[in-house]
């Protein structure tokens, strides 16, 4: 763990966490990872370097092979599956099956946590839902279908749908795929900005690398060699990080703009 990561208010520590698939084969052995509060992360890494297992182990999806994952100071162990809904706020690249339902339908799922077994909101539940349809700019189209929405929009439903849950910590598997160059810009934007009001940590695993660079407080680059490199971005991409996504194109320059950090 990096010095300067030691400061930081966390959300979420692994400690000694080693990573792989349901048979219990290992992809990543003793890593030592902290997901700051009110910043953004990117995860990035090549296809097949392990960023959906390291999601799906933090998200509680799948159990670690070894070591420990703390949640908001908390074994995640120790979560039950109610508690784990209310802490992490999870937006997943598949479409689900809510194509029929509208938007305030579909955003009023992520207060499934704190209903009753017939589902029923109370005031404070509906409260949770206007603020969220509210809080990413769609509450002028809380009637509309999914079915009928951009790639673009739903996007900021799902994401809605997670903030309406209340959670301290959300992560997004691709949420710019598929997107077009705006819709990715403010889609970002916008996680950025509930980040910091809310104190929320944001982890996003993705291929973007232009904007995770320019977008990001923080990167984890999935290694082969070293692990997880993380850190801010201009300290990791000082530390070479960014050679284990570029390879040998990073060394003679092709890239370069990407990587210059200066805004």
């Amino acid at each position: 763990m990096d010095k300067s990561e030691k400061i930081r208010p966390c959300a979420v520590e692994c400690r000694d966490l080693s990573i792989g698939h349901r048979d219990g084969r290992p992809l990543f052995r003793h890593l030592d990872l902290v997901l700051p509060k009110g910043e953004v992360t990117s995860l990035l890494g090549v296809n097949g370097s392990g960023k959906s297992t390291l999601i799906k182990t933090i998200c509680g999806f799948i159990p670690p092979v070894g070591g420990e994952i703390s949640i908001a100071g908390r074994r995640s162990c120790e979560y039950s599956r109610e508690e784990m809904a209310r802490t992490v706020g999870v937006v997943l690249t598949e479409r689900g099956a809510e194509g029929g339902l509208t938007v305030y339908e579909t955003v009023s799922l992520g207060r499934y946590p704190y209903t009753d077994f017939l589902g029923r909101m109370k005031a404070e539940d509906i409260a949770a839902v206007e603020q969220a349809l509210e809080e990413v700019g769609i509450a002028n189209k809380r009637d509309c279908h999914l079915s009928r929405m951009s790639d673009g929009e739903r996007q900021k439903v799902m994401i809605a749908k997670a903030i309406a849950q209340n959670c301290p910590i959300v992560v997004l598997d691709e949420p710019t795929a598929f997107l077009d160059v705006a819709a990715r810009i403010r889609t970002m934007e916008l996680l950025r900005k509930i980040s910091r009001e809310g104190d929320r940590a944001i982890l996003i695993s993705t291929h973007d690398l232009d904007l995770a660079l320019r977008m990001s407080d923080n990167l984890w680059i999935m290694s082969p060699d070293t692990g997880v490199i993380q850190g801010p971005v201009a300290e990791v991409v000082e530390r070479g990080g960014l050679r284990y996504i570029l390879g040998d194109d990073m060394e003679t320059g092709r890239y370069a703009s990407l990587y210059d950090t200066r805004r």
